[in-house]
């Protein structure tokens, strides 16, 4: 069975290296205690409306995921065209309400 990862065409893995995953403390300093848990998965999403394509190559679009023990992260993936969006975020969004 092929996996997610060999289906991805290689314009799309091309593209998805102009964009790193997030590195907190060297974006805002070593003080920030954010860990981000991001791995760089590829993954296809459609966000589309009236059947328009929303999002522009290199456009952020946020998400909250839980995982399989109810723990809710805030991601960020970034389009990287046709659909395909890499995630470059995973944090641990400890709310209370």
């Amino acid at each position: 069975m092929e996996k997610l990862e060999d289906k991805i065409p290689r314009d799309i893995k091309r593209m998805s290296k102009k964009y790193p995953i997030i590195n907190y403390k060297k974006e805002y300093g070593e003080e920030d205690t954010t860990e981000n848990i991001a791995k760089g998965e590829i993954e296809r999403f459609n966000f589309t409306i009236g059947g328009k394509n929303l999002m522009e190559l290199g456009q952020k679009a946020n998400k909250i995921t839980w995982d399989e023990k109810g723990n809710e992260y805030s991601t960020i993936w970034v389009h990287l065209g046709k659909d395909y969006f890499k995630q470059i975020s995973k944090v641990y969004d400890p709310r209370t309400c």
